[in-house]
């Protein structure tokens, strides 16, 4: 890992480094700097510690260059956190730098932030995929020569739970090794300081464990070896030897597959037993899931197939689409599919319910020249419409509806997920305000089909009483969901269909920390395979949530992800959503020329025009032309505004976009009060409070800043039945005209850690700058939120200026 940064740096006279915050930088560039000590001057200048601005960080790069360009050899001068030095403010002062730097001068620039500076000789180096942390690698240098462990090994998987954690600390660990293979090393490792160590009959044991070690419950365990205790004896291998059992049911996944090669080698007629034995006792338990898992380890492929042609339809039913992917794709590679369409129509199913919707199309087409028969033609047209309405080719979708309303409502997996697709386009196209009577009279029962259908239905209940503002019945109908899917995790978490609505029901009301929660478990998962609608909704309100905390950061990789993402899967939409929320954050921010500058980059009137038409729950608060608005009265240039308003309104409420209508209506308010009509503008913001307050629909108000939080305090006076709300925009807002609230006693760390964190700082930066560990940080965090009764770190800030703790 430092050998290419020493060579790129010595090869060229500018190097940019970028990666998170805790990634290790600040460690890297220290090992860097030790090693070209010898070869030339070095020197380092941290503006975390030296927090310098403009001309001064100026002056202090030249007198470096004056000082370290005497004589004829080469130096390097390391620019440590310089997230400052590149922001927009800044470049100048970067640029003048670069020019100036001399021939022999080697420049290196590390940052968290987006590098905006072009004068790098080569691109930037990547270090946002690293997730080992600074005391990671700093236990892994002082090993350096030595091998690491594997209680070391194990502590790094409990962090990142991936392999990217293991090989940096691999890589770290021997810097002059440029041989490593950190696979083998791995598994070396894991057998010389773990597996060696076992008493034979403990490690036979442990073997056999790792062959069928998952889903399956300790009983079952017991009853597939033919031996009572077995799960005691697992419980005392791990106690006695330090091993991570996941959910206290799994070996960590490294240990795992070295434990499962390794028995493979050494009696793979053992293991083929192993897995049937498992196999059979997993079917009579009624877990098909697992039991195919085994057929498919075996690698008895016409043992997979009967087994999936007897179980594919209960699989679709649990929506356990991923499974049926990976056993489906890997018998069509092999050819071993043969000729029956119910098999590839399951395949197609789980390629569009995962991430491949390209294979999704090209299985549609090869279906479309076989020959089918009348329940076959009709999952192929289900099949066809869900395609579309993924694509966001709405219109193409409303052509195949006819098809579907001459079928009745079954409880078969095609026709039922065909039928919740077919009102899925109706409710995007026609007025919500008939769509309850579409949903009751189209959609299938929820108790019909169970699992992925039920939850399917219910969502798209769930997803019409957000636009109807109605986060009550939002959540019971997700709760129903939730209940409804087969498996114990499932009834804990929800799919991500699921748990994205059940997010933006709690964002709506306030509830950010738990909805932040939600989002953070889902993400990865719905990247992976979430429709287009849960992408956009949960990287959108992740990035606000961050905004709201002040991680900003954050929401710029949120952002970042979505617009990649649409990029990729060329889905035009998912762009446009993420290049108009880039318009918000830059208003949160107050940068009015940034903000500018987006909206126009994001300007693409046929693809505003689509959102205008359609119901999409993720663009009810967002057009080109309502963040147009927002730009507008932010500048104080309202003129005009309140007419266009006043018609949006009206329209949204003739056709029951009731979320939609509370925006406009505060929108309008501000644009009213601009334009010389406080009595209108205070009229519209109370029937906004009005309409919101019974819902508490919090957020609408914060999500459009300081002056309409203003306008609603001065609003609610003397208004009955808005108090409650009124109380809750109140708090943490900063208005001038909240009540104070009783000083409270927070410690000298305490004071000093929201100072720290006034300063715009990251957890990172604080657990650095206070020499402490991040999970330090964030309980002094947890301690300001509970003793200021805020609910995010922005709100704390917001009650201690008031209260006169902080003055920054």
């Amino acid at each position: 890992m430092l050998q290419p940064l020493l060579e790129r740096i010595e090869n060229q006279s500018v190097t940019f480094i970028q990666g998170p915050a805790g990634s290790g930088k600040t460690v890297l560039l220290e090992q860097a700097l030790k090693a070209l000590a010898s070869r030339m001057p070095t020197a380092r200048l941290s503006l975390a510690s030296t927090p310098l601005r403009g001309s001064s960080i100026r002056a202090s790069l030249l007198a470096l260059f004056s000082r370290l360009s005497k004589g004829s050899r080469s130096f390097v001068i390391v620019v440590d956190d310089a997230d400052e030095l590149l922001g927009r403010a800044d470049q100048r002062v970067l640029e003048e730098c670069l020019v100036s730097l001399p021939p022999r001068g080697k420049l290196v620039i590390a940052s968290r932030r987006r590098l905006m500076a072009r004068q790098a000789d080569g691109p930037v180096l990547e270090l946002a995929d690293l997730l080992f942390t600074q005391d990671e690698v700093r236990a892994a240098l002082r090993r350096r020569g030595h091998s690491l462990d594997a209680a070391s090994l194990m502590a790094v998987w409990r962090l990142s739970e991936g392999w990217p954690a293991v090989l940096a600390l691999l890589c770290a660990s021997d810097t002059d090794d440029q041989s490593l293979e950190p696979e083998r090393l791995l598994m070396e490792w894991f057998q010389e300081e773990l597996l060696d160590s076992l008493a034979p009959e403990l490690l036979a044991f442990a073997l056999e464990a790792s062959v069928v070690v998952g889903r399956l419950r300790p009983e079952l365990l017991d009853r597939m070896r033919g031996r009572p205790g077995s799960w005691a004896q697992l419980h005392r291998l791990v106690v006695d030897h330090g091993l991570l059992i996941r959910g206290h049911e799994r070996f960590p996944r490294p240990l795992a597959s070295t434990l499962r090669r390794l028995h493979s080698s050494r009696s793979p007629l053992r293991v083929r037993e192993l897995h049937r034995a498992a196999l059979e006792t997993l079917l009579a338990e009624g877990e098909p899931e697992a039991a195919l898992e085994h057929a498919y380890r075996m690698g008895d492929r016409s043992l997979l197939l009967r087994l999936l042609k007897s179980h594919s339809r209960t699989l679709l039913l649990q929506g356990r689409m991923r499974s049926l992917r990976r056993w489906l794709t890997a018998l069509d590679r092999e050819g071993a599919l043969g000729d029956d369409p119910g098999v590839h129509l399951t395949l197609a199913w789980s390629l569009l319910f995962s991430k491949d919707q390209q294979a999704a199309q090209r299985m549609i087409e090869r279906l479309r020249e076989w020959p089918l028969t009348t329940q076959g033609t009709q999952a192929l047209r289900a099949l066809e419409l869900t395609w579309l309405s993924m694509r966001d080719q709405v219109d193409e979708a409303r052509l195949c509806l006819a098809a579907f309303e001459r079928v009745p409502v079954g409880d078969g997996f095609s026709t039922g997920v065909g039928q919740c697709t077919a009102t899925l386009v109706r409710l995007l196209l026609e007025d919500l305000a008939i769509g309850g009577a579409h949903l009751d009279r189209c959609l299938p029962r929820p108790d019909a089909s169970g699992g992925f259908v039920a939850a399917y239905a219910r969502s798209l209940r769930a997803m019409h009483c957000l636009m109807r503002a109605d986060t009550v019945a939002a959540r019971d109908h997700l709760r129903l969901a939730r209940h409804g899917l087969v498996g114990e995790e499932e009834r804990a978490r929800g799919n991500s269909l699921v748990a994205t609505l059940d997010a933006v029901a709690l964002y709506e009301t306030g509830e950010l920390d738990q909805a932040g929660t939600l989002l953070e478990l889902h993400l990865p998962l719905l990247r992976q395979g979430g429709m287009l609608d849960q992408i956009i909704l949960a990287h959108k309100l992740y990035a606000r949530i961050a905004l709201r905390r002040g991680d900003h950061d954050i929401a710029r990789d949120a952002l970042t992800s979505l617009e990649c993402l649409g990029r990729a899967r060329r889905l035009p939409r998912m762009m446009f959503s993420a290049r108009l929320e880039w318009v918000r954050c830059a208003l949160v921010r107050g940068d009015l020329a940034l903000a500018r500058e987006r909206l126009e980059a994001a300007r693409d009137p046929e693809m505003d025009a689509f959102v205008q038409r359609c119901n999409f729950p993720s663009s009810d608060t967002d057009t080109w032309y309502l963040m147009s608005v927002r730009l507008a009265l932010a500048s104080d240039a309202a003129e005009g505004l309140d007419k266009k308003l006043a018609g949006l309104l009206e329209q949204a409420e003739r056709v029951g976009r009731e979320r939609r209508a509370l925006t406009l209506r505060i929108l309008l308010a501000q644009a009213l009060e601009q334009n010389g009509h406080p009595h209108a503008a205070r009229r519209a913001m109370q029937d906004a409070l009005l309409f919101a307050a019974p819902r508490g629909l919090s957020q609408a108000f914060r999500d459009e800043g300081r002056r309409a939080l203003k306008l609603a305090f001065k609003a609610s006076e003397g208004v009955a039945g808005v108090s409650s709300l009124r109380e809750v925009l109140v708090e943490g807002s900063g208005l001038e005209d909240a009540p104070e609230a009783p000083t409270v006693a927070l410690t000298n760390k305490e004071l000093q850690v929201l100072a720290l964190v006034a300063g715009g700082q990251s957890n990172g930066d604080l657990a650095r700058r206070l020499f402490v560990s991040e999970s330090t940080v964030r309980t002094h965090l947890r301690s300001i939120n509970v003793k200021l009764n805020a609910r995010s770190r922005l709100e704390a800030l917001a009650i201690a200026r008031r209260q006169g703790l902080i003055t920054a």
